[in-house]
């Protein structure tokens, strides 16, 4: 699914950057989009509440030249 995005934005779309927020417990979802390219850009300190908890999240960053390289 990240890289359907990722290829609509960067071939059809002609973008050359793409971001998005993640919260740092997902672990899963941050690996699945680090192996599409995606870079860490940032941290959102305790950004929203979760399970009676504040968590963090992550600003990760996609440009065109990261998801061409990973997608060879």
């Amino acid at each position: 699914m990240v890289r359907t995005v990722a290829s609509l934005a960067f071939e059809k779309l002609n973008l050359n950057r793409g971001w998005l927020t993640v919260l740092a417990p997902n672990t899963r979802a941050i690996r699945a989009y680090e192996k599409c390219g995606f870079r860490r850009n940032g941290t959102l300190r305790e950004e929203s509440f979760v399970d009676g908890k504040y968590v963090d999240a992550l600003v990760m960053g996609l440009v065109r030249s990261d998801y061409e390289a990973a997608a060879t």
